[in-house]
């Protein structure tokens, strides 16, 4: 085939579930480590599995009144005045700004001798827990550990809580725990074998290696694609999920172990300010996505005032050290961010974005799993590790969509580019290179051909009578006429010819490594074919001719002094009866 107007540029994207397919594996191994690094249940209290056979446990607990700092004396003579209470067998949760907790677990210890035990309680986020270990009413051990404890005992083990070293002696002891935290209080209480503490580490350490690594992934192939293509949505998503990274190492721990350690003060509102700068970048990144500001521009407007009164309430609040009047505004925020999200999507398809289904479906995970940890740290669902860890698979299987969405709307904006430029370059009507893309197309062979003095010829060919053919039979008579004459030349000339239409009824053809003989005898051709074309328009009689001007370039340093003298020979095979070929005999 010569070289004409490319084809039509590839059709719209691949539907949903076939780009989805591409990430099954990944999102089956990501349920996989899920289900194998959460602990079998989830109770108020309770053993592991090495500890269970020699171990029995109560928990009863007590919120701590107005007033004073009780001391452990005062809890002991209140608690064995009668006013705890048993725990219940969920994991207790009491949402945010509780009042202080105290906790009295009572062990059993069936062993032989002292076992090396860690205590299990709480979240990463607590701001002070303190311990106190009796037996027979004496004090054996007194930690303290927390947030705002400047040198904590224990450890802070990620995505599990805080852990405090115990020696559990045979017989019965009992612990008293005062557990304190202006975020929302959610108090896990586990004994735990050390062997069972590391192993726990190492399945979480699977779980969330594969989940920083998806989301981090994802954002190092986005900015690079960003990089490249300055395509503004991939950076925006870039950014997006990078702040889900940090929120996810924030409120997990990891965060606090790798990069702010000793940090209290930015431990303290870290969580609480990534929960609304995550919402935030979310909502910048679906306003420019689903282009709200022509699809749904009120929504738009809406969408930025609640974001910059969230910000502003945030930073008031940060401002104030008001933590508890903090965590109200990142709660509610993301609250409202979730279904915000699906929201815009909603709007987005129903104003026929394209993009919008895979928005949608993203949105609606995040949303799903978002909602399942919001509502289980407020107390409204079960504190399960299933609904810790909702959030954290929710954002993964959104971000995998989303990365899906990026790239198909990138992937429709280049397309549409494509289009545009080829328009530019394209006849609409033959589908011929027009004017402008021919000196463009031109400009290699003829630099060739003048480098190395290599043969290099140009044909003109003009319709024969075309006025008269649009003044009686029509512009369609007209226009197919051009349409058969550009198929009849695409047909005729080799790969490396660069045919066009020159404007009007006249084409033009550069013939690179072709001289004068072999052109003459192609212009030939060409003209006893379209002598021999049927009608352009159906029983109306046409008999179609054209007239050629052939030349091969001699002396000519620039292409369009070629097309000049190719151009007089066409004007002197017009003047000599039309239907021939430069100044041969007419036919």
């Amino acid at each position: 085939m010569p070289a004409l107007a490319a084809d039509k540029v590839a059709g719209p994207c691949l539907p949903f579930p076939v780009g989805l397919q591409r990430f099954l594996p990944l999102l089956l191994l990501l349920l996989i480590l899920l289900r194998w690094a959460m602990p079998a249940s989830a109770q108020a209290v309770q053993a592991s599995a090495a500890l269970a056979a020699n171990t029995q446990m109560s928990l009863t607990r007590m919120s701590e009144a107005a007033g004073p700092v009780l001391s452990l004396e005062q809890a002991r003579q209140r608690q064995q005045a009668g006013a705890f209470s048993a725990a219940g067998a969920q994991v207790l949760t009491l949402g945010i700004g509780a009042r202080p907790l105290w906790l009295h677990l009572q062990v059993e210890s069936s062993a032989a001798q002292t076992l090396p035990v860690w205590l299990r309680i709480g979240t990463t986020w607590l701001d002070r827990v303190e311990l106190y270990q009796l037996q027979e009413g004496r004090l054996l051990v007194q930690l303290r550990s927390g947030d705002a404890v400047e040198r904590p005992d224990g450890a802070l083990a990620p995505a599990l809580g805080v852990m405090l070293p115990l020696q559990l002696p045979p017989g019965r002891s009992e612990i008293l725990l005062r557990v304190q935290s202006d975020d929302p209080l959610v108090l896990p209480v586990e004994l735990m074998a050390d062997s069972e503490l590391q192993a726990s580490r190492e399945r979480l350490g699977y779980l969330y290696g594969v989940i920083y690594g998806v989301l981090l992934a994802l954002c190092g192939y986005n900015l690079m694609i960003y990089t490249g293509l300055r395509e503004v949505g991939y950076r925006d998503y870039s950014l997006y999920l990078f702040s889900v990274v940090l929120l996810i190492m924030a409120y997990s721990g990891h965060g606090q172990t790798w990069l702010w350690s000793g940090q209290r003060g930015v431990q303290r509102y870290a969580i609480l300010v990534l929960m609304m700068v995550v919402p935030a970048l979310g909502l910048w990144f679906a306003g420019r996505f689903l282009d709200l500001a022509t699809h749904a521009p009120r929504a738009l407007r809406w969408t930025r005032l609640l974001t910059a009164m969230g910000a502003g309430a945030m930073g008031l609040s940060v401002l104030a050290q008001h933590q508890v009047a903090a965590a109200y505004v990142a709660f509610i925020g993301v609250a409202l961010y979730a279904p915000g999200m699906v929201l815009l999507g909603v709007l987005a398809l129903r104003a026929g974005h394209r993009q919008a289904g895979y928005f949608l479906v993203a949105t609606i995970c995040g949303m799903v799993g978002a909602a399942a940890t919001n509502f289980a740290v407020w107390g409204w669902l079960p504190f399960t590790p299933a609904t810790y860890h909702a959030f954290e698979l929710g954002i993964a299987l959104e971000g995998l969509l989303l990365s899906l969405a990026v790239a198909n709307q990138v992937r429709q904006h280049q397309l549409a580019s494509a289009r545009a430029a080829q328009l530019a370059r394209t006849d609409p009507l033959t589908g011929l290179y027009n004017r402008r893309a021919f000196f463009e197309l031109a400009e290699q062979p003829w630099n060739r051909a003048l480098r190395h003095q290599r043969p290099l010829s140009l044909l003109m060919l003009d319709i024969d009578h075309f006025k008269r053919i649009n003044d009686q039979h029509g512009h369609e008579a007209g226009d197919a006429a051009l349409q058969r004459i550009g198929e009849l030349l695409v047909r005729n000339c080799r790969t490396g010819d660069v045919v066009a239409r020159w404007g009007g009824e006249e084409f033009v053809v550069l013939l690179p490594e072709t001289d004068a003989v072999h052109a003459e005898a192609l212009a030939e051709r060409l003209r006893q074919a379209i002598a021999a074309l049927p009608s352009p328009l159906k029983g109306a009689g046409i008999v179609l001719t054209a007239s050629f001007g052939v030349q091969l370039r001699r002396s000519e340093q620039r292409i369009d002094e070629l097309i000049r003298v190719a151009d007089l020979d066409l004007l002197e095979a017009k003047r000599l009866g039309r239907n021939r070929v430069g100044g041969q005999r007419a036919v």
